[in-house]
């Protein structure tokens, strides 16, 4: 879906979060695999314009943000959180990550962005500084204020992904979240299987933080979807028992 999203529209920035940091490095290899998979194939079969492989974002030659050369570009960059241990980053996976201070830098000009959920954070903490440190955009006010802030608007994402969100707590779903904007955002995708391990956590006293959103969200779809199929039958009985009389 990410890469149909990239092809397709050339105006997509795409922000994909896991819970755990691993995780997000998965994702990100199996990205750079599945696109670089792709290309070659197209060129096998002959293909004049193959679709480009994704590449790690150049701090040296960035291009201007929303410029036609970042829409033509296939970036991606893998946000970590500055204390976490590089030895325990995927091999695969060490070219794409931003460090040193360059995070937010490369977020910028990078068609994917990749992060455990808490990292995520650290985007929208730079979003902050660069608007003047307000928050990411929540109202038509914040839109506006955001657009006539060109270092604030470069960070917008078109769409955002969170994976194994059955496995995510609330608080760690809504961080990647409060990158969404009303104005920009045209879609957000909650991953994964509520029926299966849901979030760990060990502190009794939290133990409400057990159940995901995607969890939460299912059952309340169900829910409704109830509620309909009650008033149907309910308004089919009634129409029967007037035809009778």
């Amino acid at each position: 879906a990410i890469v149909s999203v990239l092809a397709t529209q050339a105006n997509a920035r795409v922000l994909v979060c896991a819970p755990a940091p691993f995780a997000a490095d998965v994702v990100c290899s199996r990205l750079a695999d599945l696109t670089k998979e792709l290309r070659a194939a197209a060129v096998a079969d002959g293909d004049d314009a193959p679709p480009p492989a994704l590449e790690p974002v150049s701090l040296t030659s960035l291009p201007s943000p929303n410029s036609n050369e970042l829409q033509a570009s296939w970036t991606m960059v893998r946000v970590n959180d500055p204390r976490r241990d590089p030895a325990s980053v995927k091999s695969d996976v060490v070219r794409f990550c931003a460090s040193g201070g360059s995070e937010s830098a490369a977020a910028r000009n990078a068609r994917v962005v990749v992060a455990s959920c808490a990292s995520a954070g650290l985007l929208a903490e730079a979003f902050a500084t660069a608007n003047g440190g307000r928050e990411f955009p929540q109202t038509k006010t914040d839109e506006k204020n955001a657009n006539e802030n060109k270092g604030a608007s470069s960070f917008a994402f078109t769409h955002v992904l969170v994976d194994e969100a059955g496995q995510a707590t609330v608080p760690e779903t809504l961080v990647p979240l409060r990158m969404t904007s009303g104005k920009t955002t045209r879609a957000v995708v909650l991953a994964g299987d509520p029926k299966q391990l849901g979030p760990v956590v060990h502190a009794a006293s939290a133990s409400a933080l057990r159940d995901s959103l995607l969890a939460s969200a299912v059952r309340a779809h169900e829910a409704e979807e109830k509620k309909i199929a009650s008033s149907s039958s309910s308004s089919s009985s009634a129409g029967d028992a007037t035809r009778s009389l």
